[in-house]
Parts: C-alpha cells; structure tokens; sequence
C-alpha cells in the first residue's frame, strides 16, 4: 500500500504474428460470447458490429478488426466485460479508442521483441503465475476466480509470457539507450552502504476522498490508538485490528528491509528519524493518517557485484519512462500506424 507506484509494464496480447507480413484479420464465431457482446454493443456503437467487422486499426504488418478487440475484451473481463452495454455512446466509443490503442502498441512491441530474440523461460512464467496464485489464497482459489468470472486460464498463462517477454525486452531498450557509467554507480554505491535499513509496523487510517470533518475524526481515532500504544499495549495486535493497509495489516502493519527512496517521504522521513523501538507522533500522506513503531535499523553491506543491478535500475528510473515512450512512437511510424476514426 505505501510503496511507491513502480511502473510495471503487464501487457495482453491474443495473437502472435509473423514478422514482415499481413495476418489474418479476426473474425468471431456467431455462437461465441465475444460475438454476442458485440451485437449488444452495436446497438450503442454499430461499428462494433461483428458482421460488418470494420477494420479499426492498420499499419504495415497487421489490421485490427472490431471482431478482434470484441475477441479480446471478452477474453481479458470475462463476464464483467457485459457491463459495457451500459455505456452511452461517446463513454464507449472512447473505451474501444483506448483498448484499440492498447493492442496496437502490445502488438508492436511483441513483434519487436521477436524480432530481437527476446524470450522467457517457461520457469519463470511458473513463477510469476504462483505468485498469482498467492495473492489469490492458493491456485484453486485463483481458478475458481476465473472461473467465477469466465476467464480461461491458457488466456493468462498467454498474458503472463507475452507480459514478460515484453517487459524484458523493454528492460533492454532503456538499458541500451540509458548509458550509466561506472563512476556513477561508484557514487550511488558509496551512498547505498552509507545508508541504512529499516523493520518499521505502522497504522494507516486511509483519509482519501474525505470530508474535513470526517478526516477529524479520523485523526482523533488515530489519536486514541496511539495513545494506547504508547501506554503499552501491543503495536502488532493494534495494526492488525485497526490498520487500513492491505500491504502490511495481516502481518501487524510490517514493512521489513525499507530503503530510502522506496516509502512516500512523510512516511521514510519518519521511519528514518524515530529512534528505535519507539512510536513516532501521527505522520500525515496522500493516503491518510499513520502511526510507525521503529522495530530495527542497520547499515547496508551487501558488496556492490550483488546490488550492481539494482543501483543501475535506480539509477536509470527517471528517464526510463520518457525512454520507453519514444521507443513506442517509433515503432508506431515505422509500422505506418493508422487508426480509423469514429
């Protein structure tokens, strides 16, 4: 909940293509869901008709039909996909724009990872669906999900190694184009071991979309907490009845192993300023009102071979975005992209 938003690239593709030529453009079956929805959302929208299956997007190696974004939203919400039909008409139109913009650009950048040989190995497409199956309570409990909702699991596992193919290869287009030298990394290292780690519980009280009043009373809850903290009672026990952090709730309101950099400032200003073992006063963040116990603090390291990496992702951060974004528009004009207007 309190980490910073990381900007993860999880991509959905429903084909694969060959490289420098047309494919076949989606058509859907009459008796397919994907079909019926775009029948119902053709009476608010007709050029989502699956019959007429207009073309909505072209460039020099593939054309998206209507049919094949139908084919996908069906695929990736599954039941929810219905409530569309709900949509009036511009709400909808813009839906689609987006959604035709989506897999344009995940099409294309599949295809260039292709192109450069990029790929994952099936263990690490296992790892990242049990991690799924985790955050879910267990892989039943993640199929049944999906099956609740009409989602078809080889549907994910396309999603998990499409996703990770992609990301990889865009790990190495800022890595080749973000050029990080190594007396950067030198400093930023000297800066890593000088720097310390934390074991902080904390106590939110989410004050988002709140009324000043409501935010009142919020803090004079909060207040009520932390002075039964300090009396004594057990922080854990605490963060696990009253915390609104889903991150770290069921685990006392713990954050092991905290860096600086990685925590919204309130919060790590805080975490690295209140002496250990003690509670500090309430800290205010765009998320709400929090109370920290200081657990344990120590000194990085970890030699720099180990962290090398992590320094030159650091490192690369800020420019890793604009970085990908060029990346995206360039091979939009090498591809002659072209979107159909509606």
């Amino acid at each position: 909940m309190m980490r910073k938003t990381t900007v993860v690239l999880l991509f959905l593709t429903v084909s694969l293509f060959a490289c420098g030529k047309q494919t076949e453009v989606v058509t859907l079956e009459k008796n397919s869901p994907a079909y019926a929805l775009g029948k119902t959302l053709s009476s608010t929208l007709p050029i989502m008709d699956p019959d007429s299956n207009r073309i909505l997007v072209k460039t020099n190696v593939f054309r998206i039909s209507a049919g094949e974004i139908l084919d996908f939203v069906k695929s990736m919400y599954g039941s929810q996909a219905d409530g569309l039909s709900s949509m009036e008409e511009q709400q909808l139109s813009d839906f689609v724009k987006r959604t035709a913009m989506q897999l344009t650009e995940k099409k294309l950048l599949l295809r260039a990872a292709q192109k450069a040989n990029v790929g994952v190995t099936p263990s690490a497409v296992d790892s990242l669906l049990n991690a799924q199956y985790v955050r879910a309570g267990g892989e039943e409990q993640f199929l049944d999900f999906l099956r609740n909702n009409e989602i078809d699991i080889e549907f994910v596992k396309q999603d998990v190694e499409n996703s990770l193919t992609i990301n990889s290869y865009l790990r190495g287009i800022v890595k080749q184009r973000s050029q990080i030298t190594e007396e950067q990394i030198q400093e930023a290292y000297q800066a890593f071991i000088q720097d310390t780690v934390v074991d902080v519980r904390h106590i939110l009280l989410m004050t988002r979309d709140k009324s000043d009043a409501e935010k009142k009373e919020i803090r004079d809850q909060l207040e009520s907490i932390l002075k039964r903290a300090r009396d004594g009672e057990d922080f854990g026990a605490l963060a696990k009845q009253y915390s609104e952090d889903p991150g770290s709730k069921d685990n006392g309101g713990l954050y092991e192993d905290v860096t600086r950099g990685v925590m919204v400032k309130p919060f790590e200003d805080a975490a690295f300023s209140v002496p250990t073992g003690e509670i500090s006063d309430i800290v205010e963040t765009q998320y709400g009102y929090h109370i920290l116990k200081i657990v344990d603090r120590d000194t990085n390291d970890k030699p720099l071979e180990e962290v090398r990496s992590e320094l030159e992702e650091k490192l690369r951060g800020p420019e890793s975005e604009t970085v990908i974004v060029d990346h995206i528009e360039e091979l939009k004009k090498e591809a002659e992209l072209e979107i159909l207007n509606f």
